[in-house]
């Protein structure tokens, strides 16, 4: 049985967070395709900590040195998501219910997999029901406005980001962690306003 939530870098984090901050590459996010980087990121999650069927291992890679495991996920994976995205006639810009449709897919296209899925849609995606999601070792995609960020001065950028840890304070509310879906953005501390979210139990 997995442990709730650790503390790293003053936020509540779900137990593997490492996962997050030692992800090396995760695809080429292009053409505003950053939903599909994160569903890529999620499942890789998934596999690299549960096990099981979630994505072929040719798609995760890893290295380890003195202990700690890096991992790399192929862009293939991406590019197989964005091609199911396609099929079921979705653009590049996504939302929390565009990419559960691909996942419900890509599922379907695989076996020996037991998990559920959910997305949600403002009001029933909101801050409290992320902090029960990272509290129970669930990392999210958020899909929203990014209003500011600790990566880069990009802000009132729409995108899809995997959160993985939060705080909350009275005189500032929820602020999050997050792997950004670029390579070297694997720590990034941001807040902003949510549109969707997208969890894989």
């Amino acid at each position: 049985m997995q442990t709730k939530g650790v503390t790293y870098r003053n936020m509540e984090c779900v137990s593997n967070y490492q996962f997050f901050t030692n992800l090396q590459s995760c695809g080429e996010n292009v053409n505003n395709t950053c939903g599909y980087i994160a569903a890529g990121i999620l499942l890789s999650y998934w596999q690299a900590t549960r096990g099981g069927n979630y994505i072929s291992s040719s798609y995760l890679t890893y290295t380890t040195s003195n202990g700690v495991r890096k991992y790399s996920i192929s862009n293939s994976l991406h590019t197989y998501l964005v091609n199911i995205g396609k099929s079921l006639g979705k653009g590049n810009t996504t939302y929390a219910k565009d990419i559960y449709d691909v996942v419900n897919r890509y599922f379907s296209l695989r076996s020996g997999i037991s998990c559920t899925y959910r997305w949600a849609l403002i009001p029933n995606a909101n801050n409290i029901a992320i902090a029960n999601d990272i509290h129970n070792n669930r990392p999210v995609i958020w899909f929203g406005r990014v209003a500011s960020n600790s990566y880069n001065d990009m802000t009132n950028m729409n995108h899809a980001i995997i959160v993985y840890g939060y705080r909350f304070s009275i005189f500032s509310g929820y602020s999050y962690l997050a792997h950004f879906g670029w390579e070297g953005a694997n720590e990034v501390f941001f807040n902003g306003f949510l549109g969707s979210t997208f969890t894989i139990d």
